[in-house]
This record gives C-alpha cells, structure tokens and sequence, in this order.
C-alpha cells in the first residue's frame, strides 16, 4: 500500500496587475538653435595713464 502524498495547498490565483496609466510621450528634443555670432566688440581705447 503506497502511502499517499501530503495534499498540497490550493495553489492561490495570480491577481493580474492592473495595468499603469502609459506615461505621456516624451516631447521631441528640440534641436540646439546655435547663437548668432556677436558682433565683434570695439577694441577698447588704451588707458591713458592719470597724470599725477
């Protein structure tokens, strides 16, 4: 007479993950706008020394 195996625990159901709220699509990356140049600055005048 075979000894019978222990019964098993009902296997509990999976609960199913309520699925999260899909996330906003990202905004496209705007691309970099390079600067205007600036204007080249006017050389400045060489500093007069103070007369004492």
């Amino acid at each position: 007479m075979q000894s019978e195996p222990a019964p098993k625990a009902p296997r509990t159901p999976r609960v199913p993950k309520e699925p999260k709220e899909p996330k906003a699509p990202k905004a496209p990356r705007t691309p970099r706008v390079p600067k205007e140049p600036k204007e080249p600055k006017a050389p400045k005048a060489p500093r007069t020394p103070q007369e004492p």
